[in-house]
């Protein structure tokens, strides 16, 4: 497996003592830059993370996480190619009776090569008022909270991420957690049951080893809630900082969380009320390793 220290830093060539023994070398991309493939150097392995995407406001669902793709890929030495990373998408504004901003797509492109691109993860819908579903993506966003049926979940992209989840009807205090890189679909938004009442969890992250520990990527928005609610919902499916994955917290006091920068997660709900919007979604992320 893949054994090397990442610095931050755009276009920065990185050496771990690991990578400089088995002669790999490990670029990543925290912006869009280019890569020009040395001689000798015919393929790559990469990683590729679009942004996360936007929070919905007042009993909000939740951002859904960036598509995520790996794999290996030949490049023709002496080639330049362009790294796409792509934004996260912006929560929905104060007031608003829309959905979310979806993240921006991260790709991989150059002469000769079939451009790789991951999907931006869909937004999450307002609970203002209306029912306003969540946006499909990499993985789809959580629909508001009056978006209480599978209409309301944002679709996944197929080998990218997963749906997200759907609110839990008029007059409820949860709201639908968005998609995740992981395991199953965020969890939909519950209704007022006096009791354990949540916003809808966010689908879990997906792990990757780097410098020899995990780091998780693409994790789901969790959905935001109203006052009678426990708590908003979980970025990531999980309250373990280090395992989210970049998915931001739903709220049920205010502003939900943003997306974790660089690991593209779908950003966290807001809670009830008209001025609590949700967070921004995660940027996203290149890594592509080669040599060895």
């Amino acid at each position: 497996y893949w054994e090397y220290f990442i610095m931050t830093g755009i276009h920065q060539l990185l050496f771990s003592n690991f990578s400089s023994a088995l002669g790999l070398t490990i670029e990543t991309f925290n912006n869009t830059g280019t890569f020009t493939a040395p001689s000798g150097i015919t393929s790559i392995n990469y990683l590729v993370v679009a942004g996360g995407g936007g929070g919905g406001n007042a009993n909000g669902g939740a951002g859904g996480a960036g598509g995520m793709l790996t794999g290996s890929v030949t490049v023709n030495p002496g080639t330049t190619y362009t790294m796409t990373v792509g934004a996260g998408g912006n929560p929905t504004a104060s007031g608003g009776q829309v959905v979310a901003e979806d993240g921006d797509d991260s790709s991989i492109s150059g002469a000769g090569l079939s451009t790789i691109t991951a999907t931006g993860g869909g937004g999450g819908g307002s609970g203002l008022t209306s029912t306003v579903a969540g946006n499909p993506g990499g993985s789809g966003g959580g629909g508001g909270t009056n978006a209480s049926d599978s209409s309301g979940r944002g679709a996944g992209t197929s080998g990218q991420g997963n749906n997200g989840g759907h609110g839990g009807g008029a007059n409820a205090d949860g709201s639908g957690g968005g998609g995740g890189g992981k395991g199953g679909t965020g969890d939909d938004g519950s209704n007022y049951n006096g009791s354990n009442l949540t916003g809808g969890d966010g689908g879990e992250a997906l792990e990757f080893d780097i410098s020899g520990s995990g780091v998780y990527y693409a994790g789901g928005g969790g959905g935001g809630a109203g006052g009678g609610a426990s708590r908003g919902g979980l970025g990531g499916d999980t309250s373990t900082s280090s395992q989210k994955g970049g998915g931001g917290d739903g709220s049920k006091t205010g502003t939900g969380q943003n997306g974790g920068e660089n690991l593209g997660g779908g950003a966290g709900g807001g809670a009830v009320g008209s001025s609590n919007v949700g967070g921004t979604g995660g940027k996203g992320v290149i890594i592509i390793s080669y040599g060895g």
